[in-house]
């Protein structure tokens, strides 16, 4: 995933580097819908759930484009149509919107009833990197705005269908953001990054109303 982003940016990126780390991630796979992990795992990334796990690794594989997930995708659908948890929700919505697989548009239709009144989406248990507090709760806001935002752009769902949360959701990351430019923890910063980023553009193409404020020194 990380190596995906930074071919966006960087020409020179190392693909046979990134075609080794896709083909040894494919080969973990159990068949069923999940990767095989390593019970000796030491750090707080092997303490996901399996869950996270296998939804976050489905999620940076659909990113990375062009592989069969039909086992994942298929383990994903009931999981971001009807999950509670609203980061894994979001994560196997991405996927199949990514994967332009079926049950994208019910997965972003019930990402958005997890939506919290404030404009967040509460309630997840952990993040790949064990999150927890208003950190776990920017990763989690930020990977669903980025999956409603890729429902627009993408025809799942229309603009008019998902402007209102992302707005919402938009406007809450922003008043999560701490003195000194960060949103809790790097993975949430980061990811609220990408998600305003990934924001400028959406609203470049909307007839909604708004204000700029410019502050000079």
């Amino acid at each position: 995933l990380e190596f995906s982003d930074m071919s966006k940016v960087y020409p020179n990126l190392d693909r046979s580097m990134v075609e080794r780390t896709t083909k040894w991630l494919l080969s973990r796979r159990d068949g069923k819908g999940g990767f095989k992990r390593d019970s000796k795992a030491l750090d707080s990334f092997g303490a996901a759930s399996p869950e996270v796990t296998n939804a976050y690794i489905a999620y940076a594989l659909s990113e990375a484009g062009g592989h069969d997930l039909a086992p994942e995708l298929a383990a994903l659908r009931p999981v971001a149509t009807g999950g509670k948890d609203p980061y894994v929700v979001a994560l196997a919505t991405l996927t199949l919107i990514n994967s332009k697989a079926a049950g994208a548009a019910d997965g972003a239709r019930h990402l958005m009833s997890l939506a919290g009144s404030t404009g967040n989406f509460p309630g997840a248990d952990h993040s790949i990197t064990r999150s927890g507090g208003l950190s776990l709760e920017v990763e989690t806001t930020a990977f669903a705005t980025m999956a409603l935002m890729k429902a627009a752009d993408t025809g799942v769902l229309t603009r008019g269908d998902v402007e209102a949360p992302v707005r919402a959701a938009i406007d809450w990351l922003n008043k999560s953001r701490s003195g000194l430019g960060g949103f809790g923890a790097t993975q949430g910063t980061v990811l609220a990054i990408k998600a305003m980023n990934q924001y400028e553009e959406f609203a470049r193409r909307t007839d909604a109303a708004g204000t700029i404020e410019l502050r000079i020194n």
